[in-house]
């Protein structure tokens, strides 16, 4: 069964049973256990490690529920003033909306999460409120019935946002693609590598135009090894001798140039004018390509 068909299943058998939890519950961390019950099902059944801190403390308090990017915080629906209401204005729902924002600036504060990376999720077993931050402004959805296709909803914001996706701050970037990371190391070493015997027409008319701006822009001979390329070559583990300081300087300059392309193209991917697809249209996009990735 695919991932789809597996997460539209198991949305119908996830809202069902928080339903009975909700008419049971009493306090709210009923209903956390409940959700998280059933999550454990869901992960068993998809093969997807969801990585949940359950009251995560933060300088506001605890959370209920972080999963990476998703934080949760259930409410007691047998609690007038708690319960999250059927509309925005209810007493629950605005407490809920409330703490979810505080939660948003203490996880940028603490932990380095980007206001416009992280996913809030209100649950008191009867209503989902949803909240994110765009383009410098909140948006709240209004209060859902929990439901299949509600609860499709928050189970892909789990799928895309709460089992990956490190925080886009300075010390993360740099420790994973910075100099001192491996992946920065092996993937220089793999340009100059290849672009030694690359024999590609357009590949090497690339180069060639690289070293002629290059050359004029920094003003000194690019082809030429000094002490201090022979420092780069032997720190990025490569043979000084026969060493070609242009071909390592294009490499160099590559491998940077390729890792800001990915990270402006993750950055922007969200934004609502290339917005992500969503509901059925996900679904089909899914069943012909498994790197699809559904707005949440």
């Amino acid at each position: 069964m695919r991932l789809d068909e597996l997460v539209t299943e198991k949305a119908r058998i996830y809202c069902e049973r928080i339903g009975i939890a909700a008419g049971k519950a009493t306090k709210e961390e009923e209903i956390r256990i409940a959700s998280e019950k059933e999550l454990a099902f869901i992960e068993e059944a998809t093969g997807i490690r969801l990585e949940g801190k359950h009251e995560f403390t933060v300088a506001s308090g605890r959370i209920d529920s972080v999963y990476d990017r998703v934080i949760i915080e259930y409410k007691n629906p047998s609690s007038p003033g708690a319960r999250i209401g059927p509309k925005p204005d209810s007493p629950g729902t605005k407490k809920v909306v409330e703490q979810i924002k505080r939660r948003f600036y203490d996880m940028r504060a603490q932990h380095g999460q980007p206001l416009n990376s992280l996913f809030g999720v209100g649950l008191d077993g009867r209503y989902f409120v949803f909240i994110r931050f765009r383009d410098e402004k909140w948006f709240v959805q209004d209060p859902v019935p929990v439901s299949p296709r509600s609860t499709e909803r928050f189970l892909w914001a789990l799928f895309n946002l709460g089992t990956k996706g490190k925080p886009f701050s300075p010390d993360e970037l740099a420790k994973d693609f910075g100099s001192e990371a491996l992946l920065a190391r092996a993937g220089v070493k793999s340009f100059y590598e290849t672009l030694l015997v690359a024999d590609h027409p357009k590949a090497l008319v690339f180069f060639n135009q690289w070293r002629i701006l290059f050359g004029e822009v920094c003003g000194y001979d690019v082809d030429t090894p000094s002490e201090a390329i022979q420092q780069l070559a032997e720190f990025y583990e490569l043979p000084t001798k026969g060493l070609k300081p242009a071909h390592l300087l294009f490499s160099l300059h590559t491998y940077y140039a390729l890792f800001m392309k990915l990270l402006a193209s993750e950055k922007w991917r969200p934004s609502i004018q290339h917005p992500l697809p969503s509901g059925r249209s996900c679904r089909r996009l899914r069943a012909t390509s498994s790197n699809v990735r559904c707005r949440t």
